[in-house]
């Protein structure tokens, strides 16, 4: 699709093709991960259950939407263990 509209000599005609590529492109929603940023956090696990942190331990899988590392709602404290 590309190819063909840049080979398309009308103005209209080669904007209306690039119209339909950018729309294909916004249905397929691809991802491209270019940069990737790994952050540590520090936490006492003996006071704190925290599912994202032990499932990283474990080699599992993590949300890394930007904001959801401190999504504090899924951590839970252990307040007998606390001193």
């Amino acid at each position: 699709m590309l190819a063909d509209a840049l080979g398309t000599m009308d103005n209209n005609e080669r904007y209306a093709k690039y119209k339909a590529l950018s729309q294909k492109l916004i249905d397929l929603a691809p991802d491209i991960w270019a940069v990737e940023l790994p952050q540590r956090h520090a936490y006492h696990a003996d006071y704190l259950i925290w599912p994202d942190a032990d499932a990283a331990k474990a080699g599992g899988k993590i949300n890394i939407m930007p904001g959801h590392r401190m999504y504090f709602k899924n951590m839970k404290f252990i307040p007998e263990k606390m001193p």
